[in-house]
Formats: structure tokens, sequence, C-alpha cells
């Protein structure tokens, strides 16, 4: 199997003798995928029924707990949802997931800032089994997609640039957020 490092340098080096430079894709983080590309993924592993469908069972998908995370980082640099598109939003999923993980450990029933599931009905308690071994199962089918993810994550990243010249001169103005922000904060 092809790890994401080698996709991703074939990517740049394809990139290179199309556009005689690379400098553009030097700063695509090595770990992770767009988030848009990932909430793709994780929704059709739920239409397949490969996973669980999380609302169902009383938890949010991991994408959500992504896009939650976007939002952070909008919201603590005044900018807007509608400002996520000046953003390229790479989700390290391994690393979302074991903050999430911590916070379903070492929450804090009263405190809503160290408690995820704060505010949620009576009963709760019991869906952290079934988010954590969700978790568990996603993380086996992601393993195996994930160098692949990586690498169309990147040449999407090239495709939102190109197709907007007059926002973006490649991704020098594209701006690279990688999420989750303080992963080991819960």
């Amino acid at each position: 199997m092809v790890s994401s490092e080698e996709l991703i340098k074939i990517v740049k080096e394809l990139y290179k003798s199309e556009q005689n430079t690379g400098e553009e894709l030097l700063k695509i983080p090595q770990e992770g995928v767009l988030l848009s590309l990932f909430r793709t993924f994780e929704n059709r592993l739920i239409e397949r029924q490969m996973l669980p469908d999380p609302q169902s069972s009383g938890f949010n998908p991991i994408w959500f707990l992504g896009e939650t995370e976007r939002n952070i980082f909008l919201w603590r640099n005044k900018k807007s949802i509608k400002d996520a598109d000046d953003y390229a939003f790479w989700l390290d999923v391994r690393k979302l997931i074991s903050k999430r993980l911590a916070q379903l450990e070492n929450s804090n029933p009263d405190n809503p800032f160290l408690n995820p599931l704060w505010g949620c009905p009576s009963g709760t308690l019991d869906n952290c089994p079934n988010e954590k071994r969700y978790l568990s199962e996603f993380l086996k089918l992601y393993g195996p997609a994930e160098p692949h993810l990586a690498a169309i994550s990147a040449v999407q990243a090239l495709v939102i640039t190109a197709e907007n010249p007059v926002k973006s001169e490649g991704l020098r103005s594209l701006k690279i957020v990688s999420i989750p922000l303080n992963p080991m904060q819960h």
C-alpha cells in the first residue's frame, strides 16, 4: 500500500511538472484530509451501513466535531461562517478522535466546558460506550482509506484555488488551518 506521504509527493511532482513550480503545495499538511471531503466520506460509510447512524444512537458524527472545531477557529479569529471559504480546513482525524475520547473519559457533569454531554437529556451517559464503539469502528475503516483521502484532498485544494483565480493565486492566498485546535485540550 502506498503511504499518504508518497501519494502527496506524487501529487506535488505532477503539479510541478504542469505548473513549473511547487511552492504552493509545500504548505499542504502531511497529516489529515480536507474537512469537506471527510464529511462526504463519513456520510457515505453511514449511508452504506458500514457504520451505524450516530444521530439515532444519540451522538454526533465525527465530521460534526470537525466543523465545531472550524467554527471555534473562525470565532476566535473574529470571522463568520461566510469567511470559511478563505481557508482550507485540514482535519487530523486521529487527533480529533483522541481528543473526543479524552473528553468522554474526563467529563465533569457540572461544568459545560468540560462535559461533552452537558445539556443532553438524562440517560445520555449510556451513549458513551456506543460512541466509543463507533469511533473504534470508524478508525478500522478509515485506516486503509487515509492515504487516498489525503491525496484527493491535496488535489481538491489545488482545484479550489484554480477555480477562483480572482480571489487567489494558488495556495499562497488560501489560508491552511489544521484542526483539531489544541488537540490535548479537553
